[in-house]
């Protein structure tokens, strides 16, 4: 409504040259960045809009109107200065520009100021509340000044008007029509609707709730669904449950299977492919023992690596030594199975059935040393220096028996 409002000011000023001396300010920010996508955009505007711009005359280049100058204190300045015109946000002048412009412009002694209200007003703001002209108005700081600028009305509101709702709610079939608004306004488009839609016969329901006022309604509506696909190759019965997808294109219905998703509606269903790589540092016939233990039967799948699908859904692929790749497509049931064989393969080599079962007889490097030498080894780990008895030369023991012997520390033999 804003640029509506600049481009009536414009041609409205280009036809009267005695207008020229006063300019046209707008303080909206927003105001502004519209401007300039509007000047940038003529392409997309109606055929009057293109053909001046043909002729190099852009109607969003004003000569005549501009934004506020970016300095500290225009307000007072405009207040004190010579005539102008400009536009302020918000609307409701409850806050911002528009509120300060006023309040200074209000008291002015000489009263040749003027305010014109466009659009809507909400009730209880004071933009509705000067429309009755009262003799003081209520500042921001709550002190009370008297109001000397003339006030006038001028509808631009960009809402729709009583034709426009009435064509939009027939070609709905509307059953309950809320308006909002000025209550005087809603009482007035209330009657004309009720009386228009009596004289056809046609029962509707027409409200009008004030701010604050909770209105029940009570909508009865039944979906109709058309069945297609492999769903339809069998006429259900009552008490059988339908699952699959539901469509919905421009208030149409259809369920589908998601199978026939592709052929029946040409959407696509996204497939998301997991992969978690694993270090199980075991072998890989350990890896698919406990697969089998956990699941069942595994399914050998053909691949450049070992691969093993478990239930029909994770692919498990050897692809290095002692590492191991999930791979599934995501979906709620897919992604529990992977959780469960990651986490029997994520504790796999510390398993006492993998060490049961990798067990076996095996030689040490070092069952050909002497008894004694292993026995020198152990009390030279506790005790310090071993002198071990040279080759042939014999110990005795308590109990007289001869044999060989070591010196513990320098003061203790044994022998054996």
């Amino acid at each position: 409504m804003a640029q509506e409002s600049l481009l009536v000011l414009e041609a409205y000023w280009e036809d009267h040259p005695d207008l020229h001396s006063v300019p046209i300010y707008y303080t909206s920010s927003l105001a502004r960045k519209c401007m300039a996508v509007y000047q940038t955009h003529i392409h997309a505007m109606d055929a009057n809009i293109r053909s001046r711009f043909t002729k190099r005359d852009n109607p969003f280049v004003s000569r005549h109107v501009s934004s506020v100058p970016p300095q500290q204190g225009w307000m007072q300045s405009f207040a004190q200065g010579p005539p102008c015109v400009v536009l302020a946000s918000p609307g409701f002048m409850d806050s911002g520009s528009s509120r300060e412009l006023f309040e200074l412009w209000a008291v002015d002694s000489r009263n040749r100021n003027g305010l014109i209200i466009t659009g809507y007003s909400v009730e209880g703001t004071l933009a509705e509340s000067i429309l009755n002209e009262p003799d003081d108005v209520l500042t921001l700081k709550g002190e009370r000044i008297p109001r000397k600028i003339s006030i006038y009305s001028l509808s631009l509101s960009a809402h729709v008007d009583y034709s426009q709702n009435s064509e939009f709610i027939e070609l709905i079939d509307a059953e309950h029509v809320l308006v909002h608004g000025e209550k005087t306004t809603m009482d007035r488009l209330r009657t004309a609707m009720e009386a228009r839609y009596q004289e056809r016969g046609v029962e509707r329901r027409v409200s009008t709730p004030g701010n604050l006022e909770t209105l029940d309604l009570q909508i009865r509506h039944t979906r109709i669904a058309e069945v297609i696909g492999r769903l339809a190759n069998e006429v259900p019965r009552e008490v059988d449950v339908l699952s699959g997808l539901f469509v919905v294109k421009e208030c149409s219905y259809t369920l589908v299977d998601a199978q026939d998703l592709q052929e029946c509606t040409r959407l696509v269903a996204p497939v998301m492919t997991q992969k978690q790589r694993l270090v199980v540092g075991v072998a890989w016939e350990l890896v698919r023992w406990h697969l089998e233990g956990m699941f069942g039967s595994i399914q050998d799948v053909e691949s450049a690596v070992n691969t093993i699908r478990v239930m029909g859904v994770v692919d498990v692929k050897h692809t290095g030594e002692q590492q191991v790749t999930l791979e599934w497509a995501s979906s709620a049931d897919n992604d529990m199975i992977a959780d469960a064989t990651m986490a029997l393969l994520a504790g796999i080599d510390k398993s006492l059935a993998s060490v049961k079962l990798t067990l076996h007889a095996h030689v040490h490097a070092d069952t050909r040393v002497p008894w004694y030498e292993k026995m020198a080894w152990f009390l030279e780990a506790h005790f310090g220096p071993v002198e071990v008895h040279a080759e042939g030369r014999a110990g005795v023991d308590r109990a007289g028996r001869r044999g060989r012997g070591a010196r513990v520390g320098g003061s203790g033999d044994l022998c054996g």
